[in-house]
This record gives C-alpha cells, sequence and structure tokens, in this order.
C-alpha cells in the first residue's frame, strides 16, 4: 500500500492504517529521534518519543500533504526530540547542574570543538557532497531518495558517502582529531 492509500485510510479513521504506518516507518522515526539527540535520551524515552510522533500523525492527519508521511514524520521527530531535550535541561534541579559544572564545561567545549572541527571538513567536499552528507546524516534520507532528488544513480550516491566520509575522516585526523 502506498503513502497516498494510507493517508486516505488514516484519514477516515482506520486503525490498522495506523499500524501499517508505524510498521514502515518505526524504524525511521526512532532513527531520527537517536540521531537528533545524539545519544542523550535513553532507548524508553526515543520509544515515548516515536509514540508521541505517530500519535501526532493520528491526530493531523488531515494535514499532511499526500505522499509526504515520511517527511512529515521526521520533521515532527526531530521538533519533538529538540523539545524533549530543552526540558530535560530545564528541569535539572540547581544542585546537580553546579555540581558536574566543571565536567559538562570540558565536555561541551570539547564537543564544540569537535563539530567546528566537522563542519569545517564538510565545508572543504563539494556542494554536492555536502547536501548528500546533509540529506543522508540530517534528513536520515536513505541513497535511492537522495539519488531521486539529486539526479545521481543511488549506487553513485553510496559511492560519494563513502568518498565523503573517507575526506572528512582525513581532513579530521590533519587537525588533529583522535579516534577511539
Amino acid at each position: 500500500m502506498d503513502e497516498q492509500q494510507l493517508l486516505s485510510r488514516l484519514r477516515r479513521g482506520d486503525e490498522q492504517a495506523l499500524a501499517a504506518v508505524i510498521a514502515r516507518f518505526s524504524a525511521y522515526v526512532v532513527t531520527v529521534i537517536h540521531n537528533r539527540s545524539r545519544g542523550l535520551l535513553s532507548p524508553e524515552d526515543e520509544d515515548e518519543l516515536a509514540s508521541s510522533t505517530f500519535f501526532a500523525l493520528w491526530q493531523s492527519c488531515r494535514t499532511v500533504k499526500a505522499g509526504s508521511i515520511r517527511a512529515w514524520l521526521g520533521s515532527v521527530a526531530r521538533n519533538k526530540t529538540v523539545d524533549r531535550l530543552r526540558r530535560a535541561r530545564m528541569d535539572m534541579p540547581l544542585d546537580e547542574e553546579l555540581a558536574g559544572t566543571d565536567d559538562f564545561l570540558l565536555e561541551e567545549t570539547v564537543k564544540k570543538e569537535q563539530a567546528r572541527q566537522l563542519r569545517e571538513a564538510v565545508a572543504l567536499l563539494s556542494e554536492v557532497d555536502r547536501e548528500i552528507i546533509r540529506r543522508f546524516y540530517d534528513l536520515c534520507q536513505t541513497a535511492p531518495e537522495i539519488s531521486a532528488v539529486l539526479g545521481l544513480t543511488p549506487s553513485a550516491v553510496r559511492m560519494r558517502l563513502v568518498r565523503s566520509r573517507e575526506a572528512i575522516k582525513n581532513e579530521l585526523c590533519r587537525g588533529g582529531f583522535v579516534y577511539e
């Protein structure tokens, strides 16, 4: 069943259609949540956010455009993850905040430096390779999806991903980044 049929059935309140959507897209939604949270959330929190994302689809299916269920789910999952991380940061008791300040500051400084180095390494790639990296890692698109948008074959996208990763790794190593 294609996305258009699923969306039609969802709009009619068909719970089996929702089950089919969950079966088809749950791994994708959990991956988006995990990638966006950078592993800061527990698997239970990730599952809860995924459930919340699918519930939001159930409630808002009339506003979802035909053929864009996957994109809509990815967008909602990313937003819900960011909201959860913000709330978690605000809910931290002051004592815990102060107790870990030095460790937290050092860890944050290291993360920021690593992120800066990564951004610089990615910036050295060609525009097409940067777009492939962005779509693959930020938007969690597959090689066939990226190939359809960029007019490349899926194998060309995969090869460019491999070469881009290698170029990024080499650049990071030149900059003193250490792999563990």
